[in-house]
């Protein structure tokens, strides 16, 4: 099998300074258009955004039908599309990613017959029907969480049958699955651990998200470059001894790269064990944020970075909210993106309680919320001059 239909090409990994300045710049009147994606069967209970393409024209997610999932791809040239089952009405589906023009999503499927319920890896191809990955055995569950700009590698993720032992792959066409490491060494120890994958760069040569060891209860964020595990400690981030970091656990949620290939930002979170805090992170050019402001509003859950990560999004809170789509720069720190509607836009009773993801340039975002009568929607929104 070969996957030599991709119509995708490289991005541009920069994003443009004039539309950035205004953005970010808070002090310029910026102009915001919002676009709700909606599905148009009657028996659609909601519509839940997953991805936006790096081209913030295409977004990825499913919708609930009777109770079953269904992975689905808008694109503002032709709406909401319901993506191919392996099988018709045997499946229930849901798309967690795509590439940078929408070409290729992945995700995964689940044969209703299956009692076990295990997931199966899926890549659509063009809208195709979807394409397992190889190889694969199927006493396993797998998901596919990210893809590459040009469609080419996925990453993502397996579970044995009892859902335990998690380890994390990429997969090309050419060389199949390829397990990333997931072992911990720590005080000249190594400890034998899991490995779950979050997020891909443009280029598909760094992965990231967390490594783990139940031996010690442990969990570390974690960045792969070349298929070798790098953890990330509290002392790499240098910028000091950070104590309460010793009892927390951390993951990456989204990572950025240059046009080398070198990572340029990435985001995520700490969780502390002892109370369940939860703190979102921003970490450029060697310099580590935290997503919070002054004011109470902080942005815990990151999930999307811009391509020159000065922008990241997610699920935040604050001023009496517990969910609340947000994004931060360094210039603006934490902003609530329902803040930004226009007031025409605001009157329709949206609330928007997560963002799941940002196109390259860091001016359009997409996300779920719910509409004045309580419904799941998803919406896009983009901020220009």
């Amino acid at each position: 099998m070969t996957m030599t239909t991709f119509s995708d090409r490289r991005v541009c990994v920069f994003a443009c300074c004039m539309t950035l300045c205004v953005l970010l710049s808070g002090g310029a009147h910026a102009q915001t258009s919002l676009t709700l994606i909606e599905c148009e069967f009657d028996k659609a209970e909601g519509v839940f955004s997953h991805h936006l393409s790096a081209d913030g024209k295409t977004v990825v997610g499913h919708v609930r039908m009777d109770g079953i999932a269904r992975a689905f791809a808008w694109r503002k040239a032709n709406g909401l599309k319901l993506l191919p089952e392996f099988e018709v009405g045997t499946f229930e589906s849901v798309a967690l990613a795509c590439s940078a023009k929408g070409g290729v999503a992945v995700g995964y499927t689940v044969d209703r017959g299956d009692k076990r319920g295990n997931k199966q890896a899926a890549i659509w191809i063009g809208g195709n029907k979807p394409i397992r990955i190889a190889n694969l055995d199927s006493s396993f569950a797998y998901e596919c969480l990210a893809v590459s700009a040009d469609g080419r590698t996925v990453a993502g993720h397996m579970n044995d049958s009892t859902g335990l032992n998690e380890s994390a792959f990429v997969w090309t066409a050419e060389k199949g699955v390829l397990p990333l490491e997931s072992t911990i060494t720590l005080s000249g120890r190594t400890y034998g651990g899991e490995s779950s994958v979050s997020a891909i760069s443009q280029n598909g040569q760094v992965c990231a998200g967390s490594m783990s060891s139940n031996e010690i209860d442990f969990t570390n964020a974690c960045v792969w470059v070349d298929r070798v595990g790098a953890p990330i400690s509290p002392q790499e981030f240098k910028v000091g001894r950070l104590p309460a970091f010793i009892s927390t656990r951390s993951s990456v949620t989204a990572v950025s790269t240059d046009n080398a290939g070198t990572v340029a930002g990435l985001t995520g979170r700490f969780e502390n064990k002892n109370n369940g805090k939860v703190r979102g992170y921003h970490i450029s050019n060697q310099v580590f944020s935290w997503l919070e402001n002054p004011d109470g509003n902080i942005l815990n859950y990151p999930n999307a970075i811009s391509a020159n990560a000065n922008v990241v999004a997610g699920r935040g809170s604050g001023r009496g909210r517990d969910e609340m789509a947000s994004y931060w720069s360094k210039n603006t720190g934490v902003v609530s993106l329902e803040s930004q509607l226009s007031e025409t836009d605001k009157k329709l009773g949206l609330k928007l309680t997560n963002c799941t993801g940002i196109s390259s340039d860091g001016s359009t975002f997409a996300g779920t919320g719910t509409d004045a009568i309580g419904k799941k929607v998803s919406w896009l929104l983009t901020i220009r001059p």
